[in-house]
């Protein structure tokens, strides 16, 4: 269970790493701070994702 935990660890920690990796890469692109790359990169994966009716 330990080692499970540690892979997931692991992984978040690298997801994080290359979240703030593309970050930086946006912001120095549009020359913007890094929270308003942030929160284009974040706007447009939640524009990406598709919508879901309720019945």
């Amino acid at each position: 269970m330990a080692s499970k935990h540690n892979a997931a660890t692991s992984q978040y920690l690298h997801d994080l790493r290359g979240l703030e990796a593309d970050v930086r890469v946006v912001a120095e692109e549009l020359g913007v701070s890094w929270d308003i790359a942030y929160k284009l990169m974040l706007l447009s994966w939640v524009r990406a994702q598709p919508t879901q009716t309720l019945p």
